[in-house]
C-alpha cells in the first residue's frame, strides 16, 4: 500500500520503486475518525488466561504471585489486565513459581523507573533498565529452560540510569508456556488466543473480517504463536495511527494504519528462530487497531528495516536519532515528543528540548540534506553542526507556531551527522531530517494517491467529481512538503467557496504569500521557475481561510511566478504585508505583545483581518513612496488612543473606542509624491469609557501616489474594490452586471472604494427585505448619512454624494441594520446629491442618532452599562438599557412638549425624570407584558430644554423620545410607506410595503407574518387622528394606543372587498400625540391624518345585507332574487347620492328596470342608503 512505510518513521524513494511505494502520511489527529459504532468493552480483567492450556497469563494481583516489601496496585489503559503494582523499595520483590521451559515478564517503563534484577530458581538472569521516556509496556523473555518447576523473581535493585527520576518497577504479568505447541490458523481480534489490554474497545465495520475489529489510542495487543512467522491484519482508515511492533521484547517496526479510505492492512513477518514467541503490537500515535492474527505468517512478507531510497525523510522519532546521544525510547526527560505546537508538523509532533546544551542528532547516507524544526513564541535558538562543522545559529522564534528548515545542500555523498544544540531563549523542536542520495526524482504529476509529498496531520479528504481522482485534500491549518529534481515545479489547489491563501517556499526561502480565493480557474496554481538544478522541496503552508490540495507538478508549467511590480496609482496595504514593521521586526518575529486576528472577531475588517496590540509604545511601521494616505482601525469597546506620525512628524491622535464595531479611518494629504515612513503608535491614554485594556486594532494602509484614478462605472467585484469577507454573490438580471453582493445578517460587514475628484455614487439593491437604516456611509472617516435600502420590488438604488474637493477619497460602506446590498460604484457621482432628512415640528430622536447622550457621551462612545439590542417591536429596530443606577440618558431640545418612548417588562426597574434640573417624577416600567410604552410630558415653554432620564432600580429601556418645537405640523394624510422618512411615521420590524389599486395612494403597509410584533407610529398636533387601515377579507385586527394608553382593537376584517378603513378617534386634549398601532393579527396600516374634517368612512360601505331571494318572478317563475350590479351616484340632479341597481323587470319581461335608494332611506342618519 502506498502509505505503509517501515522502520519507524522513515519514507524511502529510490529508481526502482518510486517514492509512492514509500511515502509516509501520518494521522490527522482532528479528523473525523471512520470507526462505525456502536462501540463495546471487553469483558472484567482476569487475573489469569489460560490459552488452550499450553499457554497461560497470571496477572500481577494474581495471588500466585507472592510479593515481599512494598508494593502499590495502580491502573493503567496499555498495560495487561487494566493494574500494575509498582515498588521503587530496594530489596522488593515478586515470585511466581511455574513448570514448563518457557518464561516471560511483563512490565512497564516510564521515566520513572529504575532497575530491576530477574532471578530464575534463585540464579541472577542480570540487571535491566526498565527506564522508558514514554509510558511503554514491555516483556523480558527467557526460553531454554529445563522442562520442570521453576521459580522467576522481580527484584528492586533501588538503582536507575541517570536520566531517570526515579528508581520504580513495574510488574504487569507473567506468561507461562509448557512446550506443547499452540495451534495455528487465523484468529479474530475477539478470539481468546489475541489478548488485548482493558483499554480496547470493538467497532463494526463491514471491511473488518468477521464483520468487528479492535480499536483504541492506548490499546496494547499481545499474540503468541509458535514457530518463524506470523501475520498481523489491522484496519486501517482516517482514524488510524502509527504502531509499534516487537516480539519476545525486542523492537520489530513501526508501521503506518492511517488510510483515506476504511481498508484491511496485511503486515507478515518471517525469520524468527523456531520456539515459542510474543508479539505485542502498541499503540504509538493515533488509533491502534487489530483485525486479525495469523502463524504461521503469509507472504508476501514485509521488511522491517528497508534500505534508505532515493529521498528519505527521517521524522523526529525514528531509531536513528539520538538525543543527548540516546535513542528515542530511553531519551532523557529533558526531551519531549509532543503535538502541543505541531499542528503544521510533519507528521504532526516534534520532540522538543528547553535544556541548553541538548543534542539532537542523526547519522545518515546521502549527497544532500535538509533538517526541520517546529516554530513559534516558545521557541530559542539552535545551532547546527554538520560532521561537527557549525551550519549556523538559528533563532526558531516566530510570532506564531508554525515549521522552518535549514538546507545544508550538496554536502558530498557518504555518511554524515547532522546535530543541532539548544543554545536557549526558549525550547529546540526537531521535526525532521530530509536526505537525498543524489539520484534525480521522478518526474509527473502527483495527487493525494500518490503518496508523493508529505503532511502534516490536520488535512481532510473531499470528494469531488473535478478533481483529480475525484477527491482533493483541505485543511484549516497544515503544511505540505514536496520533494523534486529540477527547475520547475507547480502547485495545484482545488477552487471551493472556503479557500484562501498560502504561503509558499522552497530550500527555506520565503516566496510569497498568494490569495488563491480570486481565481475563476477551477484548480488555481502557482508554479515557480529559475530554481536551479538538482533536488528541492517544495513547502505549502496554510495561511489563511482553507487551503485545498489538488496535485503538484514537476516540471512546472507556465505562466511562473513573477515579481510583483512597484505599487502604482491606488495601493492598499493590508496589514501583514511582507514589509510592515511591528516593534521594528517583521510580524512574523515580533514580540507577543502583537497578535493577528482572523476570526469571527475580525470580519468587519478589510479582507477580514487586522493586528491588536495592548501594549503601550509598541509601534507599526511602514516605509513607500506616495503623496496620500490613510490608515484604517476597526473601532471597539477596548480601542485605545494612537498617534500617527508620518516621517517622524505627528499628524494627530485617533480615538478607536467605540462601543460598538466600527470602521475608523484617518486620511493624510498634500505630502510630495516621494518615500515617507508611516507610523503608528499605541499611546498611554485612553477614552474614560474604554472597557478592559486600552488595544489597537491596525487594519490597513492606504497610499496613492498622484496618479489619476479612472472615472466610471466599477461593479461589486472591480478590483478597485475592497471588502470585509463575509459579502456574498448574488445573481440579478435586475442588477448592475447582473449581479450584487449582500451581507445577508452577518454583522459586521464593510466595503471599500477609493475615488477622485468631488463626488461618488453609491449603488444599491432595494428590496422587501431590505432595511429602513441599513447603511452608514463614510468618506473619509467622516460620516454622510444612514441610507434606505427598503423598497417593495427589487430596484437599483444609485445615491450620490459630493462636495469632497478635488484629491483622493475612500467612500466606506458599513452594514448597519438588516441587510446591506452593493452593486456597484461611480466616479464622478450623478446629481441629485444626498442630503441627510431634517424634520420641525414634530421630531423623533432614536435611541442612536448622536443627539441623546449617555452619561454625557455620543451613543457611539457610551460607557458599557448602556447596552443596545434589537428587539422588532422597537421603532426603527434598537433600543438601548442601563441597570446602574445613576446612569443618565439626556437630550437638550427646543419645544415645549416631549415623549419618552420607554419598554416594559416584569422584572425592570424605575427612572426619575428631569427636565432643567427639575424632578418631573419617576416612571414604573415593571408591567406583566414586554413591549413599548411611551410617558408624554408637556405644557413647558418653548424653549430650549434638558431632559434626562435617571436610572434609579433595575433595568431602564429606552427606545425613542419625541419633541414638539411648538411649530404648526400638517394634518393632511400621511401615507404608511416604508420607502419614505417623513418624520411622523416610524416602523418597527417585520412590516412591509404592498402595492394595491385600492389603497390610498396605490399601497399599504402591512407585517410580514400574521402575529409578528409588529408596530407603526404617528405623531400629530390636535384632538383627534384618523387611522386609516386597509381591510382583509380574511380577517385581522389591530391595537390602538394613545399616549402609551391602550384604546381599541380594530377589526379589518371587510367581507366584500379590500379597501381603506376608516377609524376616527376624536376627544383628545389639544396638543401633540403619539399613535401607536400594534399587531393584533394581520394588521394593515394604510395611513394617517389629523384633526379629520368629517368623520365619514373613506369609500362607501356595505353596512347591512341580506341574500334572501325577495323578488317576484310571476307569472313564469316564483320568488327569485335581483340578478344585477350596483352603482353610486345622483341619478334624479337632486345633489343627493342614489345607489342604483340595473336590473331586468320580471313584471314586464324583457323592459329594463332600475331600483334606487337615496341617501339616508335608512334613516339612521349616517348619510347611508339602503
Amino acid at each position: 500500500n502506498p502509505r505503509i512505510f517501515y522502520n519507524d518513521a522513515r519514507a524511502a524513494l529510490d529508481d526502482v520503486r518510486g517514492m509512492q511505494d514509500t511515502a509516509v502520511s501520518l494521522i490527522p489527529a482532528d479528523r473525523p475518525t471512520a470507526a462505525p459504532k456502536p462501540e463495546t468493552a471487553l469483558p472484567a480483567p482476569r487475573t489469569t488466561l489460560s490459552i488452550s492450556g499450553v499457554y497461560t497469563r497470571t496477572e500481577q494481583d494474581d495471588p500466585a504471585i507472592v510479593t515481599s516489601g512494598t508494593w502499590q496496585t495502580l491502573s493503567t489503559s496499555p498495560g495487561s489486565g487494566g493494574s500494575y503494582m509498582r515498588s521503587n523499595t530496594a530489596g522488593s520483590s515478586a515470585s511466581f513459581s511455574f513448570s514448563g521451559p518457557w518464561v516471560a515478564v511483563g512490565l512497564l517503563g516510564d521515566r520513572f523507573s529504575g532497575d530491576a534484577e530477574i532471578f530464575i530458581d534463585g540464579v541472577s538472569q542480570g540487571v535491566v533498565s526498565t527506564y522508558r521516556r514514554e509510558t511503554t509496556p514491555f516483556s523480558l523473555h527467557f526460553s531454554g529452560l529445563a522442562d520442570t518447576n521453576h521459580v522467576i523473581s522481580v527484584t528492586v535493585v533501588g538503582t536507575a540510569v541517570p536520566q531517570a527520576l526515579s528508581t520504580y518497577v513495574y510488574v504487569d504479568y507473567v506468561d507461562v508456556w509448557n512446550g506443547t505447541p499452540p495451534a495455528d490458523g487465523r484468529f479474530e481480534e475477539n478470539d481468546p488466543r489475541v489478548i488485548l489490554s482493558s483499554s480496547a474497545r470493538f467497532a463494526n465495520s463491514p471491511v473488518a473480517s468477521g464483520g468487528a475489529y479492535a480499536f483504541r489510542t492506548d490499546m496494547t495487543t499481545w499474540f503468541p504463536f509458535h514457530g518463524d512467522s506470523f501475520s498481523y491484519q489491522a484496519f486501517a482508515y482516517t482514524g488510524g495511527g502509527l504502531v509499534q511492533l516487537s516480539v519476545d521484547g525486542q523492537f520489530l517496526t513501526t508501521v503506518d494504519l492511517f488510510n483515506w479510505t476504511q481498508i484491511t492492512r496485511t503486515f507478515s513477518f518471517t525469520g524468527f528462530t523456531p520456539g515459542m514467541h510474543l508479539l505485542q503490537v502498541t499503540g504509538f500515535y493515533g488509533n491502534n487497531t487489530v483485525d486479525v492474527m495469523a502463524t504461521p505468517g503469509t507472504p508476501p512478507f514485509t521488511d522491517p528495516n528497508p534500505p534508505p531510497g532515493a529521498f528519505t525523510r527521517y521524522e523526529a522519532h525514528h531509531p536513528d536519532f539520538r538525543y543527548n546521544g540516546l535513542p528515542f525510547p530511553s531519551m532523557g526527560s529533558s526531551w519531549t515528543r509532543t503535538t502541543a505546537s505541531a499542528a503544521d508538523a510533519s507528521g504532526g509532533q516534534v520532540i522538543e528540548s528547553f535544556t541548553i546544551g541538548d543534542v539532537a542528532s542523526l547519522t545518515f547516507n546521502g549527497s544532500w540534506a535538509s533538517i526541520g524544526f517546529g516554530t513559534g513564541f516558545g521557541a530559542g535558538q539552535a545551532e547546527v553542526f554538520l560532521d561537527g562543522v557549525s551550519q549556523g545559529i538559528l533563532d526558531l522564534y516566530r510570532r506564531e507556531d508554525g515549521v522552518t528548515s535549514l538546507t545544508l545542500g550538496s554536502i558530498g555523498a557518504g555518511t554524515h551527522t547532522i546535530s543541532a544544540t539548544v543554545l536557549g531563549g526558549g525550547d529546540l523542536r526537531i521535526d525532521y531530517v530530509d536526505v537525498w542520495d543524489g539520484t534525480p526524482l521522478p518526474d509527473g504529476t502527483f495527487d493525494w494517491e500518490d503518496g508523493r509529498f508529505y503532511l502534516s496531520d490536520t488535512w481532510f479528504r473531499t470528494t469531488n467529481a473535478g478533481a483529480r481522482g475525484g477527491d482533493f485534500l483541505e485543511t484549516d491549518r497544515g503544511t505540505v512538503w514536496f520533494p523534486f529534481s529540477g527547475d520547475t515545479v507547480s502547485f495545484e489547489s482545488f477552487f471551493t467557496s472556503q479557500l484562501k491563501s498560502a504561503r509558499l517556499y522552497v530550500d527555506d526561502a520565503y516566496v510569497g504569500t498568494f490569495d488563491l480565493s480570486g481565481s475563476s480557474a477551477p484548480t488555481p496554481t502557482l508554479s515557480l521557475d529559475g530554481l536551479g538544478s538538482g533536488v528541492h522541496v517544495l513547502r505549502v503552508e496554510h495561511y489563511r481561510g482553507r487551503l485545498s490540495l489538488n496535485a503538484f507538478r514537476t516540471p512546472g508549467t507556465a505562466p511562473f511566478i513573477q515579481p510583483p511590480p512597484p505599487p502604482s496609482g491606488f495601493t492598499r496595504i493590508e496589514e501583514d504585508a511582507d514589509d510592515w514593521l511591528y516593534n521594528g521586526l517583521p510580524y512574523t518575529q515580533t514580540v507577543t505583545s502583537w497578535s493577528r486576528v482572523d476570526n469571527i472577531f475580525s470580519s468587519g475588517a478589510s479582507d477580514g483581518q487586522y493586528m491588536q496590540t495592548s501594549a503601550v509604545g509598541n509601534t507599526a511601521v511602514y516605509t513607500i513612496n506616495g503623496a496620500s494616505f490613510g490608515v484604517g482601525f476597526v473601532g471597539e469597546r477596548r480601542g485605545g488612543q494612537a498617534e500617527i506620525f508620518i516621517d517622524g512628524v505627528s499628524q494627530g491622535v485617533i480615538d478607536t473606542f467605540r462601543q460598538d464595531i466600527t470602521p475608523l479611518s484617518a486620511y493624510f494629504h498634500g505630502l510630495p509624491n516621494t518615500t515617507h515612513t508611516i507610523s503608528i503608535t499605541l499611546l498611554s491614554t485612553a477614552h474614560p469609557n474604554v472597557g478592559g485594556s486600552p488595544t489597537l486594532y491596525f487594519d490597513y494602509l492606504d497610499v496613492w501616489d498622484g496618479t489619476p484614478l479612472p472615472d466610471g462605472f466599477f461593479e461589486e467585484d472591480d478590483s478597485r474594490v475592497f471588502r470585509s469577507p463575509a459579502w456574498y454573490d448574488v445573481n440579478d438580471a435586475g442588477a448592475s452586471g447582473g449581479a450584487y453582493v449582500d451581507t445577508g445578517l452577518n454583522a459586521d460587514s464593510n466595503m471599500w472604494f477609493p475615488f477622485e475628484g468631488d463626488s461618488v455614487t453609491f449603488q444599491a439593491m432595494a428590496f422587501p427585505s431590505g432595511a429602513r437604516d441599513a447603511v452608514r456611509v463614510w468618506v473619509d472617516g467622516v460620516p454622510q448619512g444612514v441610507l434606505n435600502l427598503y423598497s417593495q420590488t427589487p430596484v437599483t438604488r444609485p445615491v450620490s454624494f459630493g462636495g469632497f474637493g478635488p484629491g483622493l477619497h475612500v467612500l466606506t460602506i458599513e452594514r448597519y441594520q438588516g441587510e446591506t446590498t452593493v452593486d456597484g460604484f461611480a466616479a464622478p457621482g450623478t446629481a441629485p446629491f444626498y442630503q441627510p432628512p431634517t424634520f420641525t415640528g414634530l421630531v423623533r430622536y432614536e435611541e442612536d442618532g448622536g443627539d441623546i447622550l449617555y452619561n454625557g457621551y455620543h451613543y457611539a462612545l457610551r460607557p458599557t452599562t448602556w447596552n443596545a439590542s434589537f428587539p422588532g417591536s422597537a421603532s426603527e429596530r434598537g433600543i438601548i438599557s442601563s441597570s446602574t443606577p445613576g446612569d443618565t440618558a439626556s437630550l437638550t431640545f427646543y419645544g415645549s412638549w416631549f415623549n419618552l418612548g420607554m419598554r416594559t417588562r416584569s422584572n425592570y426597574g424605575t427612572a426619575e425624570i428631569f427636565v432643567d434640573g427639575v424632578s418631573q417624577g419617576v416612571i414604573t416600567l415593571t408591567a406583566p407584558v414586554e413591549g413599548p410604552i411611551s410617558f408624554p410630558f408637556g405644557g413647558f415653554i418653548t424653549g430650549t430644554h434638558a431632559l434626562s432620564v435617571t436610572v434609579l432600580s433595575g433595568a431602564v429601556v429606552l427606545d425613542y423620545v419625541d419633541v414638539w418645537d411648538g411649530t404648526p405640523v400638517s394634518d393632511d394624510f400621511l401615507n404608511a410607506r416604508m420607502t419614505e422618512q417623513n418624520g411622523r411615521i416610524h416602523f418597527g420590524s417585520g412590516i412591509g410595503t404592498y402595492a394595491n389599486p385600492d389603497a390610498i395612494d396605490g399601497d399599504y403597509s402591512a407585517v410580514t407574518l400574521l402575529n409578528t410584533p409588529g408596530n407603526v407610529w404617528y405623531t400629530f398636533v390636535g384632538d383627534s387622528f384618523t387611522y386609516y387601515a386597509f381591510s382583509r377579507t380574511f380577517g385581522g385586527t389591530a391595537e390602538v394606543y394613545v399616549d402609551g394608553v391602550y384604546t381599541a382593537t380594530v377589526d379589518l376584517d371587510y367581507d366584500f372587498s379590500e379597501m381603506p378603513l376608516a377609524f376616527h378617534f376624536t376627544g383628545l386634549p389639544y396638543g401633540p400625540h403619539v399613535v401607536r398601532i400594534k399587531n393584533g393579527l394581520n394588521m394593515r396600516v394604510d395611513g394617517f391624518a389629523a384633526n379629520p374634517q368629517s368623520l365619514a368612512s373613506y369609500q362607501p360601505m356595505v353596512e347591512w345585507s341580506d341574500d334572501t331571494p325577495a323578488g317576484n318572478g310571476a307569472p313564469f317563475f316564483g320568488t327569485v332574487g335581483i340578478a344585477a350590479s350596483i352603482a353610486a351616484g345622483d341619478v334624479t340632479g337632486d345633489g343627493t347620492t342614489d345607489s342604483v341597481i340595473a336590473a331586468v323587470s320580471y313584471v314586464d319581461v324583457g323592459t329594463p328596470d332600475r331600483k334606487r335608494g337615496e341617501e339616508g332611506n335608512r334613516g339612521d342618519g349616517d348619510g347611508s342608503s339602503s
